[in-house]
């Protein structure tokens, strides 16, 4: 009976033990902050806005005369297709720093002769050549702005006729003609087709290249 009464005592002392050291680790445990669910997250940091790059600046007198005429629309009444080709032609002399096509020190450069010759021959493919407006030869002595309007008024005549070329004229035959003529004319980008009469030393043929199409197209 005594050895019983010794042993009882003995696990009640332990278990009293046990509980102080526990209640000791856990005064001693750091509190842990609760967490809270915000209905709202933060937003991510907004990406910064890439700028444009600025366009280059002409340096030489006829390149800064250029980029002055470019920056005013063309006077009289013009249509949307005008007004969506001139402004094509600024961003394609933007690309190249307002460098001239079709005008030199001399005036007008035999490139720009020979793209004139063929537009002169616009009656030959079914076109009129009355309705595309040509520069007037340019004299030596020509002020700068004489000799960028010659370029401009050349480079508008070229997107002119290429949009000719492809039954531009008439942009809905099935109403202003036939109900039978129903193609749509699909129009020719205006920065490709400068591109390539400045690029190539024959725009004459290139300028025939259009009228091909016309050919193989058929009347509008």
């Amino acid at each position: 009976m005594y050895i019983r009464s010794v042993v009882a005592l003995g696990l009640a002392t332990t278990a009293i033990l046990t509980g102080s050291v526990s209640a000791q680790e856990a005064a001693k445990a750091p509190e842990t902050a609760p967490q809270v669910a915000t209905a709202n997250p933060l937003p991510n940091q907004a990406e910064p806005t890439p700028t444009a790059a600025p366009v280059p600046e002409p340096q030489d007198p006829l390149g800064i005369a250029l980029k002055q005429r470019l920056a005013t629309q063309p006077g009289g009444k013009t249509d949307e297709r005008t007004q969506a080709e001139f402004k094509a032609l600024t961003a394609f002399y933007e690309g190249r720093t307002f460098a001239p096509i079709w005008v030199g020190k001399d005036g007008l450069t035999p490139k720009a002769d020979a793209a004139i010759a063929e537009i002169k021959k616009a009656d030959d493919w079914g076109l009129n050549a009355a309705d595309f407006v040509l520069p007037e030869p340019v004299a030596a002595d020509a002020t700068q702005g004489v000799v960028a309007e010659a370029e401009t008024t050349l480079s508008l005549a070229v997107l002119k006729y290429a949009r000719y070329a492809r039954g531009g004229r008439i942009m809905n035959p099935a109403g202003d003609l036939s109900s039978y003529l129903d193609r749509t004319p699909q129009l020719l980008d205006p920065k490709d087709v400068m591109a390539q009469v400045a690029a190539s030393d024959a725009p004459d043929a290139v300028l025939r290249s259009f009228e091909q199409l016309l050919v193989d197209a058929g009347p509008f």
